[in-house]
């Protein structure tokens, strides 16, 4: 009997050697997770230029010149507090400012500056000034508004 089962291990391990055909494929399985981004590539190199753009057109040669400036004033000479200067309609405002005269060291300058409501029309300068409580302080002598502009037009 020992013999047999010995035969008996020899033929099957044999038969385990010998491979019938494969058999078909069987169904594609689910999709796996999604991998780790890999490192960023170099850059690439750096392409062509692009072409020239049309020549602009020529300047008219604007603001060259000082005969295009110009200053107004605006005197108060009523005893008034309040002045305003004004450039041409459309012309550019450069700079501005206020001289109250001979007036009482009781007067304080309150306003000063560019009226912000018609910089881009008709520029216009603000001044105005506090008077004293008391009226015979106020001595006014024609308080003034300054104004210096620049034609927009260059003067042509």
């Amino acid at each position: 009997m020992r013999i047999s089962l010995v035969l008996a291990l020899v033929v099957l391990s044999a038969c385990d050697s010998l491979k019938g055909p494969a058999g078909a494929d069987g169904a594609t399985g689910p999709k796996g997770d999604t991998g780790a981004t890999g490192p960023q590539g170099p850059a690439g190199a750096q392409g062509i230029a692009g072409v020239a753009g049309p020549q602009g057109a020529q300047g008219g040669g604007l603001y060259a010149s000082m005969q295009n400036a110009y200053c107004h004033s605006s005197t108060t000479l009523d005893g008034g507090t309040y002045s305003v200067a004004t450039c041409d309609r459309g012309d550019l405002l450069l700079t501005g400012g206020c001289k109250a005269g001979n007036v009482s060291t009781a007067l304080r300058l309150l306003v000063n500056g560019p009226d912000v409501t018609t910089i881009f029309t008709q520029p216009a300068w603000e001044c105005s000034w506090n008077p004293d409580p008391n009226p015979s302080l106020n001595v006014f002598a024609n308080p003034t508004a300054n104004i210096c502009c620049i034609r927009a037009d260059g003067g042509v």
